[in-house]
């Protein structure tokens, strides 16, 4: 599973960029910065039992700009990649 925030500018509802959840400004986000946060997208890889050769390409695309590279054992399995965006409805509503 992985996650990004959908961040608008300040004093802004629309969202116009994407960061990663984890790690830097965002993994642990200032009050100001969570204020920014209007929307989160989500990707869940999920796997089929093994098969006898490899039928899986060599990366899965989560979103646009975002792929899981695959080792040569997982390529084995079926990937079902299933992704989401989540609008923060409260925060856009109350005008944060």
């Amino acid at each position: 599973m992985q996650a990004q925030y959908g961040v608008a500018p300040v004093s802004s509802q629309t969202v116009d960029t994407w960061v990663d959840s984890t790690g830097g400004t965002w993994g642990a986000p200032t009050f100001a910065n969570a204020r920014r946060i209007k929307a989160v997208r989500i990707a869940l890889i999920t796997r089929g039992s093994r098969e006898p050769t490899q039928v899986s390409p060599a990366t899965l695309t989560l979103w646009p700009g975002t792929t899981r590279a695959l080792t040569a054992a997982e390529r084995y399995y079926r990937y079902q990649v299933l992704s989401t965006v989540v609008p923060l409805i409260n925060v856009i509503w109350a005008g944060v």
